[in-house]
């Protein structure tokens, strides 16, 4: 014979899981989608930052050509490879 009573642990019984224990698995588990979005996001962003940067940092008298968007990936990827774009995005 088994009754439901107020301190019941059983799930098949009660009507709700415990509050304190959901919510800390929502937090973390949002908390984690959030790390992930987050760090997604600055990847997809990074190589565009690694550009700008190069454009800033380029001498004032450099050609408009020079300074293009396209015109310094292809520099950069044939003089340093693709894998320049994210050098520093593990410290980051």
């Amino acid at each position: 014979h088994h009754h439901s009573s107020s301190n019941d642990r059983d799930s098949s019984f009660s009507i709700e899981p415990p509050v304190e224990e959901n919510s800390s698995h929502r937090w973390a588990a949002s908390a984690l989608a959030g790390g992930f979005s987050g760090a997604l996001t600055w990847a997809a962003i990074y190589p565009f930052d690694v550009i700008k940067t190069r454009i800033q940092t380029s001498p004032l008298d450099t050609p408009i050509e020079k300074r293009r968007i396209t015109y310094i990936y292809r520099t950069i990827v044939n003089e340093q490879g693709a894998q320049f774009f994210f050098r520093g995005l593990g410290v980051t």
